[in-house]
């Protein structure tokens, strides 16, 4: 079965974030006064803020909490809706009514 490109793009974005100690190793919200608002280089890849905390650092960090919390999101509502259909499915009737409505 062919997958979408959203498939492999959501694959990707999970993967670099997952690598975040490795990519962006260290202390996100270190503040270094002496790289405020430095321009992107090797050092900082997206630059830094006007505190001097790295930028890319924040990015890779911050997705993994923005993943985790998408992921549970989803398997809270799928776990919801599995137990509302089956609760309407078992008892049917004027249940089944209520709760499809």
């Amino acid at each position: 079965m062919k997958q979408p490109a959203s498939f492999y793009l959501l694959a990707a974005m999970a993967v670099v974030l997952m690598a975040a100690p490795v990519l962006a190793p260290g202390d996100p919200f270190a503040q270094h006064r002496a790289d405020a608002l430095a321009a992107p280089a090797w050092a900082h890849l997206m630059g830094t803020d006007d505190l001097g905390r790295d930028l890319w650092a924040q990015f890779l960090h911050g997705g993994r909490w923005s993943l985790g919390i998408g992921a549970g999101a989803t398997l809270l509502a799928l776990w919801l809706a599995w137990l509302i259909g089956s609760v309407a499915g078992w008892c049917g009737g004027w249940v089944d009514s209520l709760l499809m409505w």
